[in-house]
């Protein structure tokens, strides 16, 4: 791959034929490769592939058949939790193989959750089951920890990892290299303008929460009520006292939320620094700092409903719809994309009305 990058790949059988399986997300990432066998000897590949429907997962067509090949599961034979695998993948700098073990512990429709330790750079290795030796599935995508209360002491506390099923492989698509960096540029411009929206709009959001809400809620002083007993009028204060103690808690949460949030924006934005959106969210935000405080309905006001047009009207530019002429994998993409374009949309409108109010 590109600036040296490795990442594993597998020879296995497909509709009888010898086929280089590889991770269809890297491939799209790292569309000028190479591959080479274990000991450094390259395998030429022809400009075709074949993709399955609703799987991350390219057949690379290799110009000779005549190499050894993993065993790959069969369509009947369904792996169960609780299975013991092993991952093969190789090390990047020795160029070696290493073997990490590990159990299945959830298997969904498409993908099978593993306890296995992995890096990013295992993508595409295969994962053997250690009931037969075959291959069940390729490493494909690792969800980050959630700090969360609700999610403390539960699995979701820690990174999960996930495999890519390979008991039920259907509707092979054929496919050729060429287009498919042409369907990537296409589908990644729709997906970069999603992006800087959302950067833009994240960057306002938080800061917008941060100048409005710099001071923790108070209790102010109150007097007992006309008649009120003076014991009465103590509890009521403990109960308020009360309240308040949960109302700073959950400012704190909040406050801890979004300064996390808008430290993720400012390194999305610092990325896209160049995007005439983001330099007018900066500048807007550096006139909020000179400015010290929001005042509803002022000039600053009318200045962020503004950012949130220029945002919107760049959201909805039309891009030509030739989804029905993608392959199985950028279809899915163009999928997620749209959608992801189509909550932003909305996100953004609700901003508009809200600050409009």
């Amino acid at each position: 791959g590109r600036d040296e990058q490795f990442q594993t790949a597998f020879l296995g059988p497909q509709d009888g034929k010898t086929r280089i399986f590889a991770s269809a997300p890297w491939i799209a990432e790292n569309l000028r490769f190479e591959v080479f066998d274990l000991n450094g000897n390259a395998i030429p590949i022809g400009k075709d592939f074949t993709c399955p429907a609703g799987i991350e997962l390219l057949g690379l067509i290799p110009e000779s058949a005549d190499m050894p090949h993993f065993e790959v599961i069969a369509e009947e034979e369904i792996p169960a939790v609780g299975d013991r695998i092993l991952i093969v993948a190789v090390d990047g700098k020795s160029k070696g193989l290493s073997g990490i073990g590990g159990n299945i512990r959830g298997i969904g429709p498409d993908n099978m959750e593993i306890d296995a330790n992995l890096t990013a750079e295992m993508s595409g290795a295969p994962v053997l089951s250690l009931r037969d030796g075959k291959v069940i599935g390729i490493v494909a995508h690792q969800l980050s920890g959630i700090a969360n209360d609700w999610a403390l002491g539960t699995r979701h506390e820690a990174g999960r990892n996930f495999v890519l099923r390979l008991d039920h492989m259907k509707e092979w698509q054929s496919g050729d290299l060429a287009r498919f960096a042409k369907e990537e540029a296409y589908v990644r411009r729709i997906t970069a303008r999603t992006r800087v929206a959302s950067a833009a709009q994240l960057m306002l959001e938080c800061e917008v929460w941060l100048a409005v809400n710099r001071r923790p809620p108070y209790l102010s002083a109150s007097r007992p009520a006309p008649g009120e007993d003076q014991t009465e009028f103590f509890k009521r204060r403990r109960e308020e006292s009360d309240s308040l103690a949960g109302r700073v808690k959950d400012w704190q949460l909040q406050r801890q939320r979004m300064q996390t949030l808008n430290k993720e924006a400012l390194e999305q934005a610092a990325e896209l620094e160049s995007d005439p959106l983001i330099r007018k969210a900066q500048a807007w935000i550096k006139e909020l700092g000179a400015a010290g405080k929001l005042e509803p309905g002022g000039d600053l006001d009318q200045k962020l409903t503004g950012i949130y047009r220029h945002i919107l009207v760049d959201l909805k530019k039309k891009e030509p719809d030739l989804s029905a002429h993608l392959n199985q994998y950028h279809k899915e993409q163009y999928r997620l994309a749209v959608e992801d374009r189509e909550e932003g949309i909305h996100t953004i409108e609700a901003r508009i009305n809200r600050v409009s109010r």
